[in-house]
């Protein structure tokens, strides 16, 4: 006798199981937590720079710029 020979010849048996699995089912799927979006800290960076004497585009070109690029990551990294 195989397997599926204990189904074929019980069918109450196979539906009964069925919905047994089909109920688990729907009970986890209403029993797990889910959220739609995971929790995210958002981060703030300030930074304050001063150079006396600098005009605002030598500021945002050689201070600025190269400070918001390392933090972002897209420049280059200092050797530390």
């Amino acid at each position: 006798m195989s397997f599926t020979d204990l189904f074929i010849r019980r069918p109450i048996l196979s539906v009964t199981l069925s919905l047994l699995i089909l109920l688990t089912g729907i009970a986890a799927l209403f029993a797990l937590p889910m959220r739609q979006y995971p929790k995210m800290e958002s981060a703030t960076i300030v930074v304050d720079t001063r150079f006396p004497g600098a005009t605002q585009e030598v500021m945002q070109g050689f201070v600025t710029t190269p400070i918001a690029q390392a933090i972002v990551g897209r420049g280059e990294k200092p050797d530390r």
